[in-house]
C-alpha cells in the first residue's frame, strides 16, 4: 500500500507527454504524406481533364481542319488580272455590289458585266489583301488595296463557305 501512496505522477505525465508528442508527429507526418499524395493526384487529374477536353474540342467541329481554310488566291489573281469572268465564278447567284457608291443587288451575270465595266475604266496596276477576318468558319471578310491609274480603291470582299468551296456574296470597290 505504501507504493500506491508514494505514487509519483511526474514519470507518468512524461510518458503521457512523450506518447502525445509521438501521436502528434505521426499525424503530422501522415498529413504531409497525404497532402503530397493529394497534390500528385490533383496534378494527374488536371492533366487527364485537360487532355480529355482538348481532344473533345479538337473532334467537336471538323470545320477547323487545316485543309478547310479559305484561300482566295484565285480571287486575288482574278482582280489583279482584271478578269471579270474568272471573278464571277466565285459569285453567289445574287450578289451585293458597291462600285464607288453605286450599290445594288445583282444577279451573277449582271454583276460580271458591272465588274467588267469597272475593270475597263480602272485597269489594275496591282491588288493585294491587307486584312482578313476568318473568326466564323462559314463567313469570312477580306480587305484589299486595288491600285489603278485613277487612284487606289479599298476592296471589301465577303464570302460564305459552302462545303469545300466558297462564294462571294458582297463585293465593294470604294475609292479612298
Amino acid at each position: 500500500m505504501a507504493n500506491i501512496l508514494n505514487f509519483d505522477p511526474i514519470p507518468t505525465f512524461k510518458l503521457f507527454q512523450t506518447g502525445f508528442v509521438a501521436i502528434v508527429l505521426l499525424i503530422k507526418f501522415d498529413t504531409e504524406r497525404f497532402s503530397n499524395w493529394l497534390s500528385i493526384c490533383q496534378d494527374r487529374v488536371m492533366a487527364i481533364l485537360n487532355l480529355f477536353f482538348s481532344l473533345f474540342l479538337l473532334f467537336q467541329n471538323p470545320t477547323f481542319e487545316k485543309g478547310d481554310e479559305i484561300s482566295i488566291d484565285s480571287v486575288v489573281a482574278a482582280i489583279d488580272g482584271n478578269s471579270s469572268s474568272d471573278l464571277a465564278r466565285y459569285f453567289e447567284s445574287s450578289i451585293s455590289l458597291n462600285i464607288n457608291g453605286q450599290q445594288g443587288s445583282y444577279s451573277k451575270n449582271q454583276a460580271e458585266i458591272v465588274i467588267k465595266d469597272f475593270f475597263k475604266r480602272n485597269p489594275s496596276q496591282g491588288f493585294s489583301i491587307v486584312y482578313s477576318s476568318e473568326t466564323n468558319p462559314s463567313l469570312s471578310s477580306f480587305i484589299g488595296d486595288y491600285v489603278s491609274g485613277d487612284g487606289t480603291f479599298k476592296v471589301f470582299i465577303k464570302v460564305s463557305q459552302q462545303d469545300s468551296s466558297f462564294k462571294i456574296y458582297s463585293l465593294e470597290f470604294v475609292k479612298g
